[in-house]
Formats: structure tokens, sequence, C-alpha cells
């Protein structure tokens, strides 16, 4: 896909931070597409709404949550591996 695809999909994502934006005080949009073929690759876009701290933040603690549920599950899966109760 070219860059005039691209540059669509980037309006689609401005346009819903814009519209979120309406009902919170931050939005961050993050989204990414893959490709086969000859431009293989992933491309990422973003769109953001609202104050950089806030949606900075945000980030941060999803980011964080992620990271420890993902330790407590292979925590999980090695005592279970090993018959702790």
């Amino acid at each position: 896909m070219g860059s005039a695809a691209n540059d669509e999909r980037q309006a689609m994502l401005a346009k819903a931070a814009l519209i979120l934006g309406e009902h919170f005080s931050a939005v961050q949009i993050l989204a990414s597409r893959s490709e086969d073929g000859a431009q293989s690759g992933t491309t990422r876009f973003e769109a953001s709404s609202g104050s950089f701290y806030e949606r900075f933040g945000s980030v941060r603690a999803w980011l964080l949550r992620q990271d420890e549920a993902e330790r407590m599950a292979a925590r999980a899966e090695l005592d279970e591996d090993e018959g702790v109760a």
C-alpha cells in the first residue's frame, strides 16, 4: 500500500481522536498494520488529543499493568510446572 492509503488511515485515526476528545480529557490511539509482499514490515500510526501528561501517564500505567500481568502469568505457569500449589 502506498503513502495515500497510509495518509487515509492516519486521517481516520485523527478524526477518531477528535471525536473521542469531545468525551474524554485525554485520548491516545496507537495502531499498527503489518504488510506482506514487496513492502513487508509494520507501519505504526498514532493520534491523540488532550493533555500530553495525562496521555503519557495513562499509557505508562497500562504498560506497567500489562508487564505485571505477564510476569504473574509466567510465574503461575512455572509454579504449575513445578507442582507448587
